[in-house]
């Protein structure tokens, strides 16, 4: 499966801790499944929004402990496709995004913080 093929480089880099190497391949993963979803406006919506979405997406990998928990998620996503299990596929995408969002909350607010606390600000 070409999925665990990108799982495989992302932990290889990991190993290395080469995170900008974890992205790259941890983006192709999340490019795969899009591609094989053939959910043409699903497409069009991420398309438009792929700028930010990457963004985000280093962001959230080079928070510590992140990358090797996406990872995780991806091979028990991977385990659940292979397994046929739609309910369980979901559930671990929408945790996927979930987990995004809340280290992007967490570093917004502690940036938030960090500019409020300097003088003259």
């Amino acid at each position: 499966m070409q999925l665990e093929g990108f799982i495989s480089q992302s932990e290889y880099y990991l190993e290395k801790n080469d995170i900008d190497a974890v992205f790259e391949h941890n983006t192709k993963f999340h490019d795969y499944i899009l591609e094989k979803s053939c959910n043409r406006r699903l497409q069009a919506i991420l398309g438009s929004l792929m700028d930010p979405i990457l963004r985000f997406r280093i962001m959230t990998l080079h928070y510590p402990g992140n990358s090797q928990a996406a990872i995780e998620r991806h091979q028990r996503l991977v385990q659940a496709l292979r397994n046929k299990d739609r309910e369980l596929a979901k559930q671990i995408i929408a945790e996927d995004v979930t987990v995004g969002k809340e280290i992007l909350l967490r570093l917004f607010d502690s940036q938030a913080k960090s500019q409020t606390k300097k003088p003259g600000a």
